[in-house]
């Protein structure tokens, strides 16, 4: 996989971006590859998407409060949200993330069986 985006460089501010789609009761969420730490690099394919996840965006918003994490949640009129933060609040956001898919990712029924 030739992930291009980068972990954190000293003197530059950090954006974390992400596009949370609705598919039926999952999401499938894609990454602005801009910028990103490695431990949730790895999580994404080679399209910076990951597919299906489930996504609690209360305990989203529970965690990045509890953290003093300001971030935007922008939502679509189909349902599907952008979240987005900056600085600190991107590590927060990135590691609620993570923690999300660590413990909701399922097999896509769409996926093709490796032999």
């Amino acid at each position: 996989m030739d992930n291009t985006a980068s972990a954190i460089k000293p003197a530059q501010t950090v954006v974390l971006d992400v596009f949370c789609s609705r598919v039926g009761d999952d999401w499938l969420v894609m990454l602005d590859p801009t910028w990103a730490p490695q431990y949730l690099l790895h999580s994404f394919d080679s399209n910076y998407e990951i597919y299906p996840v489930q996504l609690n965006l209360e305990d989203l918003e529970r965690t990045m409060s509890a953290r003093g994490a300001n971030y935007s949640k922008r939502f679509a009129t189909t349902g599907s949200v952008e979240l987005s933060a900056e600085g600190e609040a991107a590590d927060v956001l990135a590691t609620w993330l993570s923690t999300a898919f660590a413990s909701s990712v399922r097999p896509s029924p769409h996926a093709r069986a490796r032999g």
